[in-house]
């Protein structure tokens, strides 16, 4: 076959397969699917699986009522430039047992010891309790079973916040950064509004091998074996210009939406009466209740975060009542409509 004639044949595989599979020629481009609700597949993630959801594009730590480390992993191609984004979002106050780091690449391992070093995104990680770019080294055991197969053993900081920014609970976006010279980059901005929060570079050099694994490990104890959501897990290999960064910084344009108002709470409600908080949406449009957590507990050390994603969006200048007795407090309140299916009852004033 002449030379001429071969490298068509490949220029036409190529073109091919850019338009069929989407697969580009030059820029790595990876981003998770988090589309379809039910147990991550196992054609695309590894390791424990069986202990994470996916529901509403999110993936979530579900692991059994116990103390213990969770990984899930994907095998991913890495280009010469490479640029992590995600979205986190915890429920729980982390603590010394009760954290997560986001895998981003092995730089280096050694198969004998079964010991690996990754780049690592640390959310509240050890003693530290800080958003910071670490050098984690693990111990996989693969001849154990169960959590004792993963073993932490130590992390040095390479970025570090210095403290856990309140954005946790209503999503912290993350942006890491790493060209071929050697430049490392970590920027964390808050979801939704995109307001940047930290951004830091350092110089730093590795060679991670091509084909490597992104990751998600999660510390927890009994009492927060769920509530660490992880969603827009993305990796590629162009990074943005000054401008670029800017313009992705830059507030939602439009009139910004306010926070909900906590408008009362009744804590010493009449007799046979529920106790409620009452919320107030202060917008000319409904506000979705999705990046809300309502704090429940008796002191500081005992707060438990939680979730008001399940229920309906709050319309435009109207009330809802939370309680953990709807039906009691839809009694007790006549004014209220009955909505038995929620926590909560939307009215207007």
């Amino acid at each position: 076959m002449r030379e001429s004639t071969r490298y068509t044949i490949i220029l036409y595989i190529a073109i091919g397969l850019y338009l069929l599979l989407g697969i580009p020629l030059s820029a790595q481009n990876w981003q998770a699917d988090l589309s379809n609700n039910g147990q991550p597949s196992t054609l695309t993630w590894r390791h424990d699986t069986e202990d994470f959801e996916i529901a509403k594009g999110w993936l979530s730590l579900d692991a059994p009522r116990a103390r213990g480390r969770k990984i899930i992993t994907t095998n991913i191609t890495l280009g010469k430039r490479m640029r992590w984004q995600g979205i986190v979002r915890l429920d729980q106050p982390t603590s010394a047992h009760n954290h997560a780091y986001i895998l981003l690449c092995c730089y280096e391992q050694d198969t004998s010891t079964q010991q690996y070093d990754y780049l690592a995104l640390s959310i509240g990680g050890g003693e530290r309790r800080s958003v910071a770019l670490v050098s984690l080294r693990i111990h996989w055991r693969s001849h154990l079973q169960g959590d004792q197969r993963l073993k932490l053993i130590n992390e040095q900081p390479l970025l570090d916040t210095s403290e856990l920014p309140e954005a946790l609970t209503q999503g912290l976006r993350y942006d890491v950064r790493y060209s071929p010279e050697g430049v490392l980059a970590l920027r964390l901005l808050r979801d939704q509004t995109g307001r940047k929060l930290y951004a830091e570079q350092t110089e730093w050099h590795m060679t991670p091998p091509k084909s490597n694994s992104l990751g998600i490990i999660c510390v927890y104890t009994a009492t927060r074996h769920r509530g660490m959501h992880f969603s827009g897990l993305r990796l590629d290999d162009t990074l943005p210009s000054q401008e670029e960064d800017t313009r992705e910084e830059a507030t939602p344009s439009g009139t910004p939406e306010q926070a909900l108002m906590l408008s009362e709470v009744m804590a010493n409600p009449r007799a046979g009466a529920p106790e409620y908080i009452e919320l107030y949406n202060p917008n000319e449009s409904s506000t979705s209740l999705e990046n809300y957590r309502l704090g429940v507990g008796k002191s500081r050390g005992q707060l438990k975060l939680v979730s008001l994603g399940d229920l309906d969006e709050l319309p435009a200048k109207s009330y809802t009542a939370l309680s953990v007795a709807p039906e009691d407090l839809c009694r007790h309140y006549t004014p209220m409509p009955r909505q038995k299916e929620l926590r909560a009852s939307h009215y207007h004033d």
